[in-house]
């Protein structure tokens, strides 16, 4: 039988300890991603494979995106109210952020990578 929900370990070093964080993680709340996904490719397949795309296409595609901010929203905020559990202080804060850009950065950096590649180089 599938456990829905599952225990994660993160271990992160401030100045002079190391802190240790688990959480679990609620496989649901991935599916939801997934089902708030798969209408935004849809949209993005219909709108350069297709020459007449109706509207509804783009309703159905904006939903997906509303629901996904929603999810992101309420996941980032649980993880802020676990976070400050404990106690706001300057360095929780900090470690909060740093690892959200740890998140995003590097992906950032493949795209702009790719972009001034293709962009130098023409391929589009």
């Amino acid at each position: 039988m599938l456990k829905a929900v599952h225990m994660q370990k993160i271990m992160y070093r401030t100045d002079d300890k190391t802190h240790e964080l688990s959480y679990k993680r609620n496989f649901g709340l991935d599916f939801v991603r997934f089902f708030a996904i798969v209408p935004v490719l849809i949209v993005h397949y219909a709108t350069f494979a297709l020459k007449d795309v109706s509207n509804l296409v783009y309703v159905f595609g904006d939903f997906g995106v509303e629901i996904f901010f929603a999810l992101s929203g309420f996941l980032i905020g649980g993880i802020i109210l676990r976070d400050f559990a404990n106690g706001f202080s300057l360095s929780v804060c900090r470690i909060f952020y740093v690892r959200r850009w740890m998140r995003t950065l590097p992906l950032y950096y493949v795209f702009f990578v790719a972009s001034a590649y293709i962009t130098i180089y023409g391929l589009l």
